[in-house]
């Protein structure tokens, strides 16, 4: 399942977007690196209906466990590798092939 974890440094603040959807789970990061965020989906006057995400982020990315009411999920994210580097001809900048 494709997911997206954000931290902000500034706050120490983390956003979780499961499967790479609209619902977001908000949260903190812990000065030790552990990560909580959840999200309370139940409409009004309904009972709760808790997602969350609980683990750990360290240098090579972050480890944990998501769930839901229904089930459990465990969460291995990883770094996106960098986009590969693309030298252009300055007078072609968009790379269009001389016909």
């Amino acid at each position: 399942m494709p997911a997206t974890l954000v931290t902000r440094a500034k706050d120490h603040s983390v956003t979780f977007a499961p499967n790479d959807g609209v619902l977001l789970l908000r949260g903190t990061i812990g000065p030790d690196g552990s990560v909580a965020a959840s999200l309370n989906t139940a409409p009004p006057k309904h009972p709760p209906y808790l997602l969350s995400l609980t683990g750990q982020l360290g240098k090579d990315g972050f480890s944990g466990r998501y769930q839901t009411p229904q089930c459990s999920f465990k969460a291995e994210l990883t770094r996106p590798a960098p986009l590969p580097r693309r030298f252009v001809d300055p007078k072609n900048v968009l790379g269009i092939p001389n016909p």
